[in-house]
């Protein structure tokens, strides 16, 4: 099992009625992709998009590592509402926070961070999000 992982995970939405979709890439602490994933989520606004895209993701570490996961978003507004910098106030938001909360507790360490969306490896989770919503919208 990894002792250490990157999670990078971005949300889409677009379309009427709005569509969400998802997409994250998971590399070891040596920067080798183990994992690639991509799926439509189906009516989501940006901030759900967003959140539940850090919950497949940080789920499917599970399958590699207990550990340490580093955990990276271009969603500021996320990071600062998982650190608890900023209150959530949305009752759906609030309880994907829980979840996410739920997942890292099955963690030794998880720590969330914002890079911006040019960052390679964040251009690529958001690209694989893209291109689901692209397939889930007709």
């Amino acid at each position: 099992m990894a002792t250490e992982l990157r999670l990078y995970c971005d949300g889409a939405t677009g379309g009427t009625p709005t569509q969400g979709a998802v997409g994250y890439r998971l590399l070891d602490g040596s920067g080798e992709v183990l994992l690639e994933h991509a799926q439509p989520i189906g009516d989501a606004t940006s901030n759900e998009a967003e959140y539940r895209a850090l919950i497949l993701g940080l789920s499917s570490c599970q399958h590699y590592t207990r550990a340490r996961i580093h955990c990276f978003t271009d969603s500021e507004l996320m990071v600062r509402q998982i650190r608890e910098e900023y209150r959530v106030t949305d009752p759906r938001l609030q309880q994907l926070a829980a979840r996410v909360h739920r997942l890292a507790q099955q963690f030794r360490r998880v720590s969330f961070s914002h890079v911006r969306c040019t960052d390679p490896e964040m251009a690529r989770a958001g690209r694989l999000a893209t291109e689901a919503l692209r397939v889930a919208s007709p």
